[in-house]
């Protein structure tokens, strides 16, 4: 297909692509078969919607926002691609089609109703917007709970309204406080491209320079906090408040730092599972389906695994054609496939030390010793080796004269230092 549709789509405001992208996918999920060309044939309108708002936003809205804008709108084909074409999601089968046999056995005449227009308008309207699928059958894996030890449990609606605003203000105050601190007079040379690799300056690195990578990247990382935190209350208080949703739906967005004493155990476990549904259901359609590897062998497992940060990483240096933030548009590619590498070194070694002690494995916490020495391997992998990658480029860019860069709109620690 001759991408020159492109240029159609190019002048449309970005707000109004995305209404018609999720739109789109909400009508198709609510009233297309599964088996219908419309699914595969809406792919260049989405397709269009993306181009417009990734080539438009930044002229709408400061470049921070702009880039969570795109990185919003991006994800959104991402989901389609999944449940719209892989999973092929119906409202007959409130969600995949591998689910319909179960339910037609269940049923007296083999069939579920056909449903209002209303109701099928929410299910692709919920389906679209829902990441984790919480509390359903098919509910994304490592979803935390409100409580760890009662899965039961959920807070009374008062109480999440009261814990998500005070969550929003201080990740919001985190992000001013960050924010409102000067550049590095040396910035252009403290974050140079030439800084990011290690092996190759051994003998070059300072005590100095050590503890200068692991803060960078620990502010790093607590302002992605921040920022997915912030959004993600801000969202929660209003669908809550206004009663559009019920406080179950809303568990936390991330689950328990403990559990990141691996790499495994920081990206399964403890980092939020939002993008999780639309990684791994094109990872696994890659490894299954096209390359046809044996299931359950070791080559397919890590197929998988390399292609699930492959396609995070891909999708977050797009994100950056959304709002630039960084000197290095690939830094997010990079830093998500190094990964792969950080998994199968502890893969490695947990089977070796299996090996020689005769333990097997255990769904239940090592010894507390494994795990101290388990939070050291991530901290030097993940905050002195990998982030850099990503981290020196958006501490390196500088910002665009005469216009507004700050996530926060309004400064508190600013006025606070006038008022003093």
């Amino acid at each position: 297909m001759d991408i020159d549709y492109l240029d159609h789509f190019n002048g449309i405001n970005p707000f109004v692509a995305l209404l018609l992208e999720v739109i789109t996918i909400t009508l198709i999920l609510g009233f297309v078969k599964p088996s219908s060309i419309i699914r595969l044939a809406v792919l260049p309108i989405l397709v269009g919607c993306i181009y417009s708002i990734l080539t438009n936003a930044k002229d709408y809205m400061r470049l921070p926002w702009a880039g969570i804008f795109s990185a919003q709108a991006t994800s959104l084909i991402l989901v389609y691609i999944e449940i719209g074409l892989l999973g092929k999601w119906s409202f007959e089968a409130g969600g995949p089609s591998s689910r319909l046999p179960c339910l037609n056995k269940g049923t007296t005449n083999g069939a579920r109703k056909e449903g209002t227009s209303w109701e099928r308008l929410c299910f692709g309207f919920n389906s679209t917007i829902s990441n984790r699928d919480v509390d359903k059958p098919f509910e994304v894996k490592n979803t935390p709970y409100f409580s760890a030890k009662d899965h039961d449990y959920v807070p009374s609606r008062a109480n999440f309204l009261v814990w998500t605003v005070v969550r929003f203000v201080a990740c919001y105050l985190v992000l001013d406080l960050v924010e409102s601190q000067p550049a590095a007079p040396n910035a252009g040379e403290m974050f140079a491209s030439s800084s990011i690799p290690i092996f190759r300056r051994l003998g070059e690195i300072s005590i100095e320079e050590v503890f200068i990578r692991i803060i960078v990247c620990f502010v790093f990382w607590v302002m992605v906090y921040s920022i997915l935190t912030c959004m993600y209350s801000f969202i929660a208080f209003f669908a809550v408040g206004s009663g559009f949703s019920r406080v179950a739906e809303w568990r936390p967005i991330f689950g328990p730092l403990s559990e990141a004493y691996t790499i495994r155990g920081f990206w399964g476990k403890f980092w939020h599972q939002l993008t999780r549904k639309m990684n791994t259901g094109p990872a696994n359609f890659i490894a299954d389906d096209i390359l046809h590897l044996p299931k359950g062998s070791l080559i397919a497992r890590y197929t998988k695994i390399f292609l699930v940060f492959f396609i995070s990483g891909l999708m977050h240096s797009i994100y950056e054609l959304g709002g630039q933030m960084s000197t290095n548009p690939y830094g997010p590619w990079i830093f998500f496939c190094t990964q792969v590498i950080g998994v199968l070194l502890e893969d490695g070694v947990q089977a070796m030390y299996r090996s020689l002690t005769g333990t097997v494995r255990s769904n239940h916490p090592p010894a507390l010793w494994i795990r101290i020495i388990g939070y050291v391997w991530v901290v030097a992998f993940l905050l002195f080796w990998s982030t850099p990658v990503w981290a020196f480029p958006a501490a390196e860019f500088s910002k665009p004269e005469g216009q507004p860069f700050k996530l926060t709109p309004i400064s508190v620690v600013y006025r606070l230092k006038g008022a003093i």
